[in-house]
């Protein structure tokens, strides 16, 4: 009533919710492909609201966290968010290098291995999550701040969606700042029950992966790159979910 309903009425605001929904799944569906998405445009396209609105699904607002971090608080921050929806703001304050090194591990699910001064290795962190992020540029204008290119690899990983999109944006001033308060006060507790809701699920494991395999393979049909084949798989989650 809260949340889930406002939110609903922006494709946006809907793809985030489910998102962070989707994310559960993964274990469900020994899915390990890891990655996320996106948003991205000039301000008062409700990106940043669509971020605050997936935190909201399994914890209050400072379950948000920003790209204003080094590639080893990545690390730390993916290993947190294990099984997760990792949520990054402000993906200007991050370096071209950050993001270029963010996107490959997050979707690898492996940290770096380093060792300590005396010659011991470290653990290495692991995580298996998805993530969501927002920012005024693109992930690709970003890596090319410093002479950097966005290789067809790394693209699929994080997908870029222009919020601005006339299929996406919506003036929703009113549920806005419903859901600007609602946010604040209704946290948590979806995120919980779905999560119990699965489990029971989870007792047919083929319901689920049949779901998952038509949901798929109905989103697929026309698309003969196999990389693109494999990004859309996150898709079908958010579909799933």
């Amino acid at each position: 009533e809260n949340i889930a309903a406002p939110a609903n009425k922006s494709p946006i605001w809907g793809f985030a919710v489910c998102a962070a929904f989707a994310a559960p799944l993964m274990e469900a569906l020994n899915y390990g492909g890891g990655g996320g998405w996106h948003f991205y445009g000039a301000s008062s396209t409700g990106k940043s609201l669509a971020l605050e609105v997936a935190a909201s699904v399994f914890g209050p607002p400072k379950y948000k966290q920003t790209w204003n971090t080094t590639a080893g608080g990545v690390e730390v921050m993916a290993e947190a968010f294990n099984g997760l929806l990792l949520c990054l703001d402000e993906l200007g304050e991050a370096t071209a290098s950050t993001v270029r090194k963010t996107i490959y591990s997050l979707s690898d699910g492996i940290g770096k291995a380093s060792m300590t001064q005396d010659r011991q290795s470290r653990r290495r962190r692991t995580w298996n999550l998805l993530s969501l992020s927002v920012g005024e540029v693109s992930i690709e204008d970003k890596v090319a701040e410093r002479n950097g290119t966005l290789r067809a690899g790394q693209a699929l990983r994080i997908a870029d969606i222009y919020a601005a999109h006339p299929d996406l944006k919506r003036d929703l001033p009113i549920e806005a700042r419903q859901l600007k308060q609602s946010i604040t006060k209704h946290y948590g507790t979806a995120g919980r029950e779905f999560v119990i809701k699965l489990l029971e699920e989870m007792a047919d494991d083929n319901n689920l992966r049949n779901q998952f395999d038509a949901i798929y393979k109905s989103m697929t049909k026309n698309i003969e790159d196999a990389r693109r084949a494999r990004a859309a798989e996150r898709f079908a989650l958010v579909r799933l979910a």
